[in-house]
């Protein structure tokens, strides 16, 4: 066997892809067992863990099972009403503490005096000082912090570690309460246990590994969080170290519980592969030998046949030859090889036909085909060109194409005749063809490669009649550039036209954009149809007014624009002017006589003035104020107006990427009782520290933070920044109750569909009760929809939140309507309190407020108080709460002073 020849290539193909295919089944097979039996260990480790975190947060629970027992018991309840020492003998004793495995109980009253603490040693049950467990000073040491806990709310506990000098120590605490549960907390118990050796050694027992307290978790573990978190490490391929971190109560890791597993499930996935490997080996050897051998017999043999026959017809040169057909897959290509040699032999014949063929595919053709000459002779015309070209076939034959066309047409046709397509295989052209009845036609001309006949040689020339579609494109220019409604010209021809006009006139140019005065109520009474036929109405009066070269079009809705040719500002005035006298006649249509009422903007353009879109906004800021001035005003735009507008073009420039450029602020104004003047809440405000522009407040930037939506992110940054300042104040415990901090929420961001997620996550990354953060929703975000809003609210409300209506009494809802949302607190306008010392009608409308509120159990807040009288008012009309800077202006929260001070509750 040589080694060129094809049963040698064959047999090496063979060897070769055994050989990778042996390898790959050994990698794939290797990999199955390595995830199969990994999972296996996988979930073998976990289960040992999850035995080991379970026997330890029994071990916690068990804790708290004899602490509830204790602490929910009417003769501890009895003792901190009044400490005996019967019930001390009895229960106290370091014996009886010693029995129930407690290195240390203490009870306190509700106002934080210790009743009783036992700290002992549990191995002798004799007394043990509390420096034993931790020397620091009050300040350092968390067991005198624990110890000194003042309130616990009856729903919650206390329970978990704290890092003691002496070791983790585990610790619980519950408010003391009689055994129906009910009633206020007497005081607060506390129990703790070291964990020790002989906690250890019991968890040991029970989850059945050798457990390792390390008094500090490892450096890799401390970015985990969770309950009880663990990490699992293969520390070689016999054994597997798991630790599982331990936290204190703030979440601070105190150390980890470690142990060691063997790993029997790998060594029998390593056995488990040799001996599959061993069987595959054998298997593709036996494959491979079969392989050769059958295509040896099946396919080499045949082919070499197949070749020489192949070479024998090749010397011979016989067209009407044939190989041998053997079978299979090589006899169909012997048969292949017969095919190949008898359309060799049919080609010849198949070229004969091809210029038949053409001829007869140009005869027939719809389009009008020709061959012309370069000085446009028609040298040969398909019948159809008679119909395209409007001539007889034989006025084609005797005149240049050229003359066919109009005249302005004729030279661009004549050109493309004489020098061809030039750069390119085929060019187009346009040109009109007067028809019979007057009428132009357009044909589109394709002048392509040229024709070589032995009856004509020239250009081929395609022609067709392209007139409906020339229309069509036309008609469509036209709908892109007129209003479909009116047909007056749209926003972009206006655009177009008013700039052409500026670069013509260079400032001579004048602009009235008007606005037609409560069209929505005739939308709403009179219906869409008739809104509809009054715009059109409007339209045909403005078109009656102005001058041929003027241009009046239409924005969209009920805004038109009229472009005074060569005009000025009293010119522009005195137009809209009779604007104004011609739509006051009243307009009839369907038998209704319907007046109509318009505000104006007048702008003219500078002499320097070459900007269309700033001369229509200018406009569009005159419109604005003449819109606030009332029905039927006009006001000519100039600079002082154009102040106020770039202001306004700026904050909405700049607004968008404020809050993630780090422009945003929180300040923080004390919501006071007006009985004690004592703070019982906070409220949220942004502020923007502008680089260019100062410090701006939220009724500046509203507007403009709504437009662009950076609302959502700045509402998203309050919020954050308000349940951080929540849980600074619940770790500096300056009172005894639960501070309240409250956010402002935008309609923008009560209707997103996120929103409710968005703010559950936040109140759970800062780990805060959610009673300690009341959203005030702002009243227009529910008007629209009260029963969906209802929906969301009481989800929130579900969730633990409090809610409040902002901005209460600025005309959006009815009195009737907040029965039905699930809201704790009103919030009522400032416009509403600034009136009440001295209008008598506002202190009327205050009281039935009161007095409603009061029967829904709504509490009320007054904003934007601003002097004494007005809070001596309200508290003459018992009013529970205010805010305002009659009491403290908004400032930052470090200013406040809330975190030092002891002697005001925030609640």
């Amino acid at each position: 066997m040589l080694p060129g020849s094809l049963r040698a290539r064959i047999l090496l193909l063979v060897v070769a892809g055994t050989l990778l295919s042996a390898a790959g089944l050994l990698v794939a097979q290797r990999l199955l067992l390595q995830s199969s039996y990994g999972r296996l260990e996988a979930t073998d480790t976990s289960l040992h863990a999850e035995q080991v975190r379970s026997e330890f947060l029994y071990e916690l629970e068990s804790l708290d099972f004899t602490l509830r027992d204790w602490a929910v018991w009417d003769d501890t309840y009895h003792y901190v009403h009044s400490p005996n020492p019967e019930y001390e003998r009895a229960n106290l004793s370091y014996a009886a503490l010693s029995a129930i495995n407690l290195d240390l109980l203490a009870i306190t009253d509700r106002n934080g005096r210790q009743l009783a603490i036992r700290s002992l040693d549990r191995a002798s049950a004799s007394p043990r000082p509390l420096a034993a467990f931790d020397s620091r000073p009050p300040g350092q040491n968390p067991l005198t912090a624990i110890l000194e806990l003042a309130y616990v709310a009856p729903e919650e506990a206390v329970l978990g570690i704290v890092q003691l000098e002496s070791g983790p120590m585990l610790i619980g605490a519950r408010a003391v309460l009689p055994i129906e549960d009910a009633g206020e907390p007497g005081g607060v118990m506390v129990m703790a246990r070291m964990l020790d050796g002989a906690v250890v050694s019991e968890l040991s027992h029970r989850s059945g590994v050798e457990l390792h307290l390390v008094p500090a978790p490892l450096a890799d573990m401390r970015g985990l969080t969770g309950d009880l978190p663990v990490r699992i490490t293969a520390a070689n391929a016999q054994r597997f170290d798991v630790d599982i971190l331990l936290t204190d109560l703030t979440g601070v890791p105190v150390g980890t519980l470690s142990f060691e597993l063997g790993r029997p499930i790998a060594e029998s996935a390593r056995e488990t592969f040799e001996l599959l490997a061993a069987a595959l080996v054998v298997a593709m050897l036996c494959l491979g030998t079969g392989i050769t051998v059958a295509t040896d017999i099946a396919m080499v043999a045949p082919l070499r046949r197949v070749t020489a026959a192949v070479r024998e017809i090749g010397r011979a040169r016989d067209g009407n030859a044939a190989v041998p057909v053997p079978r299979g897959e090589i006899g169909e290509l012997a048969k292949s090889l017969n095919g190949m040699l008898a359309e060799l032999a049919d080609a010849a014949r198949e070229r004969e036909r091809k210029d038949q063929r053409f001829q007869a595919m140009v005869a027939h053709s719809s389009d009008a085909i020709c061959i012309v000459s370069e000085l446009g002779r028609v040298l040969f015309a398909t019948p159809s060109a008679s119909g395209v070209w409007g001539r007889p076939q034989s006025e084609l034959y005797s005149n240049p194409l050229q003359t066919f066309v109009a005249p302005e047409d004729a030279r661009a046709l004549g050109q493309l005749l004489l020098h061809g397509p030039r750069g390119a295989t085929v060019q187009r052209l346009e040109v009109r063809v007067p028809g019979a009845d007057g009428a132009a036609r357009t044909i589109e001309v394709v002048v392509g490669e040229r024709a070589d006949w032995e009856a004509a040689s020239g250009w081929v020339v395609d022609a067709r009649d392209v007139t409906d579609r020339v229309r069509f494109s036309a008609e469509l220019q036209r709908q892109a550039t007129h209003d479909d409604l009116t047909g007056l010209a749209n926003r972009a021809a206006l655009i177009a036209r008013l700039q052409e006009r500026l670069d013509e006139h260079r400032g001579h140019v004048a602009v009235l954009f008007l606005d037609l005065d409560n069209f929505k109520m005739i939308n709403d009474t009179l219906g869409h149809r008739s809104g509809d036929l009054l715009l059109r109405a409007v339209a045909e009066r403005l078109r009656a007014l102005v001058r041929p070269g003027d241009v009046v079009a239409r924005l969209g809705g009920d805004e038109f624009v009229i472009l005074l040719d060569a005009a000025n500002s009293e010119l522009a005035r005195n137009a809209a002017q009779t604007v104004l006298r011609a739509l006051a006649v009243p307009i009839a249509f369907e038998g209704q006589q319907v007046a109509v009422s318009l505000s104006i903007g007048v702008a003219a353009a500078a002499q320097e003035s070459r900007d269309a879109q700033v001369l229509l906004g200018n406009a569009d800021i005159a419109l604005y104020r003449a819109k606030a001035a009332g029905r039927g005003s006009i006001v000519v735009f100039d600079p002082s107006l154009d102040a106020a507008a770039d202001e306004q073009r700026q904050l909405q420039l700049q607004v968008p990427g404020a809050t993630a450029r780090g422009e945003m602020r929180v300040h923080y104004q004390p919501i006071v009782d007006l009985a004690t003047s004592a703070t019982v809440g906070i409220e949220a405000l942004a502020r923007w520290h502008n680089p260019k522009l100062g410090v701006i407040q939220p009724p500046q930037f509203l507007r403009a933070s709504l437009e662009s939506g950076e609302i959502i992110e700045i509402g998203r940054f309050v919020l954050r920044d308000a349940c951080r300042k929540v849980q600074s104040l619940l770790r500096s415990r300056v009172a005894p109750g639960l501070p309240v901090v409250s956010v402002n929420i935008s309609a923008r961001e009560f209707v997103s569909e996120r929103f409710y997620d968005d703010v559950v996550s936040v109140v759970r990354e800062f780990d805060i009760p959610p009673a300690c953060l009341q959203l005030e929703i702002a009243e227009d975000a529910v008007i629209g929809d009260v029963s969906g809003a209802a929906e969301k609210l009481a989800r929130l409300r579900k969730f633990g939140l409090r809610l409040a209506l902002d901005d209460f009494g600025t005309g959006y809802s009815s009195l009737t309507s907040l029965e039905r949302l699930p809201i704790s607190a009103l919030k009522v306008n400032p416009a509403l309190v600034q009136r009440i010392a001295s209008d008598r009608r506002a202190r009327g409308v205050f009281a039935a407020l009161l007095q409603m509120a009061n029967s829904l159990d709504i509490h009320v807040i007054a904003e934007g108080v601003e002097t004494e009288e007005q809070a001596r008012t309200l508290m003459a009309l018992g009013t529970q709460a205010a805010q305002g800077h009659y009491f403290r202006a908004p400032a930052p929260f470090e200013e406040l002073g809330l975190a030092r001070r002891t002697d005001e509750a925030v609640a």
